[in-house]
C-alpha cells in the first residue's frame, strides 16, 4: 500500500510517496535542490577540490501530512546514511528512496483514555488471556451473544520512572460482527500525565525489549501499538525488516511455554523496567524466531557467551576469588613478582604488573562452574531437559570455556555437536536464571520458566 503527501525537508517543502509495506519513503525533489541539500565537497591539498561526498541527512525525523487530510499526520524515523536516488543527485529532479525504520500517525481525537497499548495475537498464553466463550440465545431477536471472561486484569503492576507513576496490565480487545469473533490480547501501560512523542517512543522501545527477552526471540513485535490521550492518537509502526517471520499462536494446545510468562515477573516489574531503562539487559544473544532457538552454531556459540560474561559482570562485578587452595597458590605467586620489581626497570615492572592482573582475572570455565554451582536449584529441571544429568559442572563448563576460545580464535578444534549445543542451551539457562533471581523471583518458579522458555 502506498499513500502519498508533503513534508518538509531540509527547510524546503517536498511531496513524498511512502511504500508501507517496503518501508521505503520516496521525496520528490525539484529545481536542482537536492545537489546543494546533499552534496559536499572534500579539499585535498592547497584547497583543490578532490571529490564530493553525499551528506548524512540532517535529522533522522521527518513530519509531513497525507493528500487529502491534512488534519492527519505521519512522522518518519529514517535511516539517515545509505540512501538511494535516481539519476545524478545534480539533475534538475531527483527521487531520493529513504529505508524508514519506524513511523507514527497522529490524529485529533477527542475523549480518549490516557494509555499506551501494545496488541498481540502471540501474548495469549503470555498474558493469560485465553478466550472462554460463553453463548447466549436467551434473546429471540439475536442468534447468539459471545460474552468473554478473564481476571487478568487483577495481575497489574505498577512502577516508577523519573518521579512518574505508571501502571501496567493485561486485558483484551474483540469485536463481533455476524459469525466474526476477533479477539486481541493487549497489554497496557497507563501513565499518570500525557505522554510526549519521544516518550511514547521511548517506552514502545523499552518494552518491546522486555518482550523480546521474555521470549527469547525477536520477532515479538506487537500487531499493534497506540497511544492516545484526550488529544491525540498516536499509531506506531515498526520495521520488521525483511527477515522477520511471523509467527501465530496455537491457543487450542494446553501448554504454556516458549517465554517467561507475564504472570511471573508482574510483581517484579520495578527491578525487571529499571534494568531496561538502564540498558542493562544484553540482547545480542536473541534469536530471529522460534525454531532458530532449537539450532546452536559458531555464531551463536559466541553470542551466548558474551551474554553469560555480561551478565556475570553485572552480577558479581569483574572480580571474584578463586577457591581458598588455587588463591593461595596466586598470593604466592604474586608476592614472588613483586619481589623482584626494580624501580629502574620500567619495562620489566610493567611486564610484571600485566602477568598479576592475567592472575587476578577469572577465566571463563571458573565464573561458569560458580554460577552452575550458586544456581544449582535454578537449574535442575533444564539439565535434565537437556540430558546433562550424568555430567559435572566442572566438565560442562570446561567445555563450553574450551569451545568459545577456540572459536573465538579460529581453531580448528572448534566443533559442534549434539551435546556441544546441550551445554550452550545450559548455559544461556543459567544466565536467564542470573537475571530472574537478581529481579526477586524464587528459585523454583525460575526452575520452571526456564524448562518452558526451552520447550519450543
Amino acid at each position: 500500500m502506498v499513500i502519498n503527501g508533503e513534508l518538509l525537508f531540509n527547510d524546503s517543502k517536498c511531496s513524498f510517496s511512502f511504500n508501507k509495506d517496503k518501508y521505503i519513503l520516496e521525496i520528490y525533489c525539484m529545481n536542482g535542490e537536492a545537489k546543494y541539500l546533499f552534496l559536499e565537497e572534500v579539499e585535498g591539498i592547497k584547497g583543490l577540490t578532490i571529490s564530493t561526498n553525499k551528506k548524512d541527512i540532517a535529522s533522522n525525523r521527518l513530519e509531513g501530512i497525507l493528500y487529502g487530510n491534512k488534519e492527519h499526520k505521519i512522522v518518519f524515523y529514517i535511516q539517515t546514511s545509505g540512501y538511494g536516488h535516481s539519476g545524478g543527485i545534480d539533475f534538475e529532479k531527483v527521487v531520493l528512496r529513504i529505508y524508514v525504520l519506524k513511523y507514527i500517525t497522529i490524529s485529533s481525537i477527542i475523549g480518549k483514555e490516557n494509555h499506551l497499548v501494545f496488541g498481540s495475537k502471540q501474548f495469549h498464553k503470555f498474558l493469560n488471556l485465553i478466550p472462554n466463550y460463553f453463548m447466549d440465545n436467551a434473546d429471540k431477536d439475536k442468534l447468539a451473544e459471545v460474552r468473554y471472561f478473564s481476571d487478568a486484569k487483577k495481575h497489574k503492576a505498577d512502577f516508577v520512572y523519573n518521579n512518574d507513576n505508571f501502571t501496567v496490565y493485561p486485558c483484551a480487545k474483540y469485536s463481533m460482527g455476524g459469525t466474526k469473533f476477533d479477539f486481541i490480547p493487549q497489554l497496557v501501560l497507563k501513565p499518570n500525565r500525557h505522554l510526549s512523542e519521544d516518550e511514547i517512543l521511548f517506552f514502545a522501545d523499552k518494552f518491546i525489549d522486555l518482550f523480546q527477552f521474555l521470549f527469547m526471540r525477536i520477532n515479538v513485535i506487537p500487531d499493534s501499538i497506540s497511544y492516545s490521550n484526550d488529544n491525540y492518537q498516536f499509531e506506531l509502526y515498526y520495521n520488521k525488516t525483511i527477515d522477520y517471520v511471523d509467527e501465530t499462536e496455537n491457543i487450542n494446545s494446553f501448554k504454556s511455554y516458549g517465554f517467561i510468562s507475564w504472570l511471573t515477573i508482574y510483581n517484579h516489574l520495578q527491578q525487571i523496567m529499571d534494568d531496561f531503562f538502564t540498558d542493562s539487559v544484553f540482547l545480542k544473544n536473541l534469536e530471529i524466531d522460534s525454531e532458530s532457538r532449537k539450532q546452536v552454531g559458531f555464531t551463536k556459540i559466541s553470542s551466548y557467551s558474551a551474554f553469560f560474561e555480561y551478565t556475570y559482570s553485572l552480577i558479581y562485578g569483574n572480580v571474584i576469588k578463586h577457591k581458598n587452595s588455587s588463591q593461595k597458590e596466586i598470593d604466592l605467586i604474586v608476592e614472588t613478582l613483586n619481589s623482584i620489581k626494580d624501580e629502574e626497570r620500567r619495562n620489566l615492572n610493567k611486564k610484571i604488573d600485566y602477568l598479576i592482573s592475567q592472575l587476578d582475572h577469572v577465566a571463563l570455565s571458573t565464573k561458569i562452574q560458580k554460577v552452575f554451582r550458586d544456581y544449582k536449584n535454578c537449574l535442575l529441571i533444564v539439565k535434565t531437559d537437556f540430558g546433562l544429568n550424568d555430567f559435572t559442572n566442572e566438565a560442562i563448563a570446561n567445555l563450553c570455556a574450551n569451545i568459545r576460545n577456540w572459536t573465538d580464535h579460529g581453531d580448528k578444534k572448534a566443533t559442534i555437536d549434539q551435546h556441544i549445543a546441550s551445554c550452550f542451551a545450559y548455559l544461556n539457562c543459567s544466565t536467564y536464571a542470573m537475571y530472574l533471581r537478581r529481579w526477586g523471583i524464587d528459585d523454583e518458579t525460575i526452575a520452571h520458566q526456564l524448562h518452558n522458555l526451552y520447550l519450543v
